[in-house]
């Protein structure tokens, strides 16, 4: 009854949430997809999308120029923002990346966990993982940091229990982070461990090519490729065209290694290099990326071999073969432009993959973790050959593929080892074959089988042994490889004690040895505590014991080497203050301790070796002051400060026309730049802050007007012109008396100062430019008289003067008539005009 009722429960959520989905996805023109009404068969919207998948609690995941996001039941995009990467949605929360980081979003599109973190799982319980700067951190729903955990490795939640793993075991937690249970790694006991003494079966012939194992931490040597692929018909199609290293595409990275975000496993080569290469990237695209490396195989090479390591992360989006992502690793000759057929390797992502497995954190990538091939080159002496490493994403555009890489190991074969009690021989064969079969010097007799074996009686020494290795089904091809047994006996050198500096290295040992092996303890701060000549880095004074072993019978040698570390100098000086160009000067203050000689570079090609040097820029910049300081050891230290040295304004304006005082107004005209503020000083005691200001003088004589400006960080530039304000003459001349017409003539006596020039105007229309003139006037009337003086710098006056010219009266009476005397009267009877008195 349990069980139908647990059934009817399931289908009644299934058909709830199918219920929410009213639409359907449909291929369009274009190639592209549209959503649908699954009842009225119309367009639900106008997106278009390059890819569609199917719906998952609601929700499905979209794609378009090759950037995702969901769609909810309706068809409609929940944000406007698309990602890098989408996963489905668990308790109404998925996980995104933008940025190359990790978050995860709500229903509405809303950010809940910053997109900061490398790794995240989805959030299946209430608590899940997540993975930054080399920690795992329990986090909520909220985006909140429950808890930090001390783990390597964590593998998700599955029904409120995750599975994690550490360098001393591996357990499991709760989601509140208590460890459930727990089991330690066994370790090897320190009793009783036979030392055991390398014979290489055959020496190497030669070493890596240079740069092979990217150890030079660049791409010397080696050719980087971007490109697409694409499907032509049911074929994978690679254009690939040379370009120079493309960041996300071909990334050399080094120690500390991570975790790979996806398959979780250690990103540290297998054989312990420093650096390793990562082709490719988890951004899609349909873009291919592709690096080679040629070599050429030495004349009369009898042990030429190479051997490189690869890791392989895919999206798997079930798509038809050619159309997938894929990595190859092959072997070209260059004479021919053939690909070797027992080197050269195709892996497309599929969900049957042989050595791949589903990721921890999305089930839909296939991951691969390190695995070794090793490719036997003798048959290929004298030729030209190109090691080429390829990675493309899926034809459709929303896929992608990456790989890591790592190359070294050259010119080796099988090896021998022997055991001093008991006595027995270890073998061992290159990696990456299926099968293994150890024959005796006729192939008479398997004596062993697998890559590493015991065997037991010893061969006798300067027998052959003959190592049959077969790979993997379509994985290359079959070889026989010799093992000669010779006897050589171990010399234990540590090499000369060493004297470094804190937080430097220094190899200690010596070459190696043929057939010799290697051991030093302690181990901590060597680059490779089991080969001859490892690199340390003690932060304190060590000594290292070497022990080395090789042929039977011949037991371990120990030898010694002491590094003395020597302090370092500290390197301190005072942060240099922000300084204008104009009139700057730059004491360096130096508060370094321990330090005997001192080396400083300016930041403008100069550099100085006293202790507090004084320095003048000459331009204006930003720049970043380096003091390197050296103790009496050799031990240095750095410490760098940045400041900036400010640009001056260029304070300028239009030089001043002179002008006369009268009427006087002068204008300036501001041509300044690179200024804030301005302060005008105008040479009569005022000034002004005006950028254009306009100023009348009222007084004649020279002036100098200084402009001050100043820039925003307080920098000043000042120019000055001088001009002059000319004073005006003085127009004067006497006051004319009134005249009468007849007999008039006037002289105006001029009485001016300053003047060079006079123009007269008598106000009858006639002019003079005399100095005094005498005029006559030919009308009566009342008139005005102007005077206009001007002085030599051409500034003028006037004055103007009235008087009248009065016309003559007209005397007149009547003709009297003769009379006698005796009785005469005589009336005058007058007819004068204009007359006031008779």
């Amino acid at each position: 009854m349990k069980n139908v009722t647990l059934i009817f429960f399931v289908l009644l959520l299934t058909n709830s949430l199918y219920s929410q989905i009213k639409v359907v996805a449909k291929p369009v023109s274009g190639n592209q997809y549209q959503y649908f009404s699954r009842t009225s068969g119309l367009a639900a919207n106008n997106y278009l999308w390059e890819e569609t998948e199917p719906f998952l609690n609601g929700f499905a995941k979209v794609t378009t120029q090759h950037l995702w996001t969901w769609v909810n039941g309706n068809g409609n995009p929940i944000s406007d923002k698309k990602y890098t990467a989408v996963r489905n949605f668990y308790h109404k929360i998925a996980a995104a990346k933008s940025e190359n980081k990790w978050g995860c979003i709500d229903e509405t599109g809303t950010t809940i966990v910053p997109f900061e973190y490398d790794i995240i799982f989805d959030f299946k319980e209430e608590i899940t993982g997540a993975y930054k700067n080399h920690q795992w951190y329990l986090i909520n729903k909220q985006g909140v940091v429950v808890k930090p955990l001390n783990i390597e490795v964590f593998y998700g939640f599955k029904n409120g229990i995750a599975s994690f793993s550490k360098a001393d075991g591996t357990g499991t937690i709760n989601t509140v982070g208590d460890i459930v249970s727990f089991t330690p790694t066994l370790k090897k006991s320190s009793v009783n461990i036979p030392f055991k003494n390398n014979i290489t079966a055959r020496p190497q012939s030669a070493p890596c090519p240079p740069n092979i194992d990217f150890e030079y931490g660049n791409f010397t040597n080696w050719t980087c490729y971007t490109g697409s692929v694409a499907a032509s018909g049911t074929t994978n199609v690679i254009t690939v065209f040379p370009s120079a290293p493309t960041a996300t595409r071909h990334e050399i990275y080094t120690a500390p290694f991570g975790l790979d975000a996806y398959g979780l496993f250690n990103l540290t080569p297998p054989n312990g290099s420093g650096n390793a290469l990562k082709i490719g990237n988890n951004i899609n695209g349909s873009k291919a990326e592709r690096v080679t490396y040629r070599m050429t195989i030495p004349v009369g090479s009898t042990d030429a071999s190479i051997t490189y390591r690869y890791a392989v992360v895919f999206e798997d989006p079930g798509h038809f073969t050619y159309q997938q992502p894929r990595f190859s690793a092959k072997l070209r000759n260059v004479a021919t432009n053939t690909y070797l057929p027992c080197a050269s390797y195709e892996y497309i992502s599929d969900s049957t993959l042989p050595g791949f497995f589903n990721s921890p954190v999305d089930s839909s990538v296939k991951c691969k973790s390190w695995a070794s091939v090793f490719i036997n080159l003798s048959a290929y002496a004298g030729q030209t050959l190109d090691l080429e490493f390829t990675t493309a994403d899926c034809t459709r555009g929303a896929h992608w593929g990456y790989a890591y890489v790592d190359v070294g190991d050259c010119n080796i074969t099988a090896d021998i080892a022997y055991q001093c009690s008991p006595s027995v021989a270890t073998v061992s064969a290159p990696p990456g074959f299926q099968f293994y079969n150890w024959w005796n010097s006729n192939f008479t007799t398997i004596l062993a089988t697998g890559q590493n074996a015991t065997i037991s009686p010893i061969p006798p020494f300067n027998s052959v042994l003959h190592v049959e290795v077969i790979p993997f089904n379509g994985y290359g091809c079959k070889d026989t490889l010799d093992v000669l047994v010779t006897n050589s006996y171990s010399l234990a050198d540590a090499g000369p004690d060493k004297f470094i500096c804190a937080g430097t290295s220094t190899t200690i040992g010596t070459s190696a040895i043929a057939g010799n092996t290697y051991s030093w303890s302690p181990a901590t701060y060597l680059s490779n505590a089991n080969i001859a000549n490892p690199i340390a880095n003690p932060p304190t004074s060590t000594t290292y014991y070497l022990t080395v072993t090789n042929a039977a019978n011949t037991c371990p040698k120990i030898d010694t080497v002491n590094i003395i570390v020597n302090p370092n100098p500290i390197a301190a000086f005072t942060q240099p203050a922000n300084q204008c160009l104009a009139g700057n000067s730059f004491t360096f203050n130096n508060s370094s301790t321990g330090a005997v000689t001192y080396y400083w570079t300016f930041g403008d090609g100069t550099n100085s070796t006293q202790q507090n040097p004084t320095h003048v820029y000459t331009t204006a910049n930003n720049y970043t002051v380096q003091l390197v300081v050296t103790n009496s050891n050799g031990c240095k230290d750095s410490v760098s400060h940045s400041f900036n040295v400010f640009p001056k304004p260029v304070a300028t304006f239009v030089q001043p026309l002179n002008q006369c005082l009268a009427d006087n107004s002068f204008t300036f005209n501001n041509t300044s730049s690179g200024a804030a503020t301005y302060f005008w000083s105008f040479g009569d005691g005022t000034n002004s802050t005006l950028q254009n200001p306009t100023h009348v003088y009222t007084t004649a004589a020279n002036y100098t007007v200084q402009l001050v400006v100043t820039n925003s960080n307080g920098c000043k530039d000042s120019v000055s012109r001088s001009f002059s304000v000319f004073p005006k003459p003085t127009a004067a001349f006497a006051q004319p008396l009134n005249q009468c017409l007849a007999g008039n003539s006037f002289t105006f006596n001029n009485t001016s100062s300053g003047a060079v020039t006079y123009y007269w105007t008598f106000g009858d229309g006639t002019n003079s430019t005399q100095q005094n003139p005498t005029h006559v006037y030919t009308t009566a009337n009342a008139y005005t008289v102007k005077l206009v003086v001007t002085s030599s710098n051409g500034c003028k006056d006037s004055v103007s003067r009235s008087f009248s010219v009065f016309p003559k009266p007209t005397a007149a009476f009547a003709q009297p008539l003769n009379q006698c005397l005796a009785g005469n009267s005589f009336t005058f009877n007058n007819s004068s005009t204009g007359a006031a008195t008779y």
